[in-house]
């Protein structure tokens, strides 16, 4: 039986905060990690996150399922028990942001009893985290429900989802596993200078040089007209196959866009400002601060130009030519 010895660390999100990056990295740097302390198991990996234990643990969307290699989650955690001693290690990191979905994280903690657990959560401020998470959207979600663009993706998950309430999970956490074992991040760059990978590094205190972290990959964004086109495909009679060959198409296209975000800054201020208290409180409550973000607010006043989005002529005549490529 491991002992209380051992701490898992297991990263819950947010989606949207780097966390393909640190997967990706953490994956092709086991061996560097392993020889410094800290176990990435292999157990429940799939792809390169830990999916199959979040799924198996019932935090999961509607439409996945699990990769049936455990019958059930004892015998995961059996599995990961025997890694964990091989490694003769003390420190485990565990990644899967299916981990915020809103479910009791109380079965964690009994299937995971003799083991110190601290939770991990980066959270990104809303004006940026919902364009990013829309653009997301796009590239995963076949006949959306919502209406065309942003502010009706923000009303649609707003409704359907609370993602969006940080304090509301975080709380959820810190009710299980308690106030001292949840490390809130801020996820900015002014906070975290050195990217996502240094930061879990130091959270966990594990010395990795910083030319290790070279070369980390990321969960690369189309252009705002890559994504319009996109958009259209995914609400066209085009099956998933077909949008996946357009969305290939689209990531090899160079397309000429304005570099300001969807929102307008009095959007994106308005958007903070409704979430200033919630951040208030996790600050005051886990990072024993008043402020959770640095980064100033948006000047509404600021300049800003609309997107305009291309004609039906060009996006058509690009998912034409998508589909006409040769696979």
């Amino acid at each position: 039986m491991v002992n209380k010895e051992t701490t898992i660390y297991l990263h819950i999100g947010m989606n949207k905060t780097g966390t393909s990056a640190l997967q990706y990295w953490c994956q092709n740097n086991r061996k560097l990690l392993l020889k410094q302390g800290l176990l990435y198991p292999q157990t429940g990996i799939a792809g390169v996150a830990h999916y199959d234990i979040s799924n198996i643990f019932g935090f999961k969307h509607n439409s996945e399922c699990t990769t049936n290699k455990f019958a059930d989650a004892s015998e995961l955690v059996a599995q990961l028990d025997r890694e964990i001693i091989k490694s003769k290690v003390s420190k485990v990191l565990i990644s899967s942001e299916n981990f915020i979905i809103n479910k009791d994280p109380a079965i964690i903690k009994q299937l995971l009893m003799h083991y110190e657990v601290k939770v991990i959560v980066y959270l990104r401020r809303h004006d940026s985290w919902w364009e990013s998470a829309y653009n997301q959207s796009l590239k995963m979600v076949h006949m959306p429900r919502y209406d065309k663009g942003i502010e009706h993706f923000i009303v649609q998950q707003n409704k359907v989802n609370r993602l969006s309430r940080y304090l509301e999970t975080v709380n959820k956490w810190a009710k299980v596993f308690g106030v001292k074992n949840v490390i809130v991040r801020p996820y900015e760059k002014q906070q975290m200078p050195h990217g996502i990978v240094a930061d879990m590094m130091s959270i966990i205190q594990i010395a990795i040089a910083q030319e290790k972290y070279v070369g980390l990959s990321t969960n690369k964004s189309l252009s705002k007209t890559a994504n319009s086109i996109l958009e259209f495909a995914q609400r066209s009679n085009l099956t998933k196959e077909q949008v996946a060959k357009v969305l290939n198409h689209l990531k090899n296209q160079s397309f000429v866009d304005n570099n300001m975000p969807l929102l307008s800054p009095k959007r994106r201020k308005e958007i903070v400002e409704n979430n200033i208290t919630q951040y208030g409180k996790i600050a005051k409550n886990y990072l024993n601060r008043e402020q959770l973000f640095f980064e100033p607010l948006p000047d509404k006043y600021e300049s800003w130009q609309k997107f305009t989005p291309p004609s039906t002529e060009e996006v058509v005549s690009v998912i034409v030519h998508a589909l006409a490529e040769k696979s």
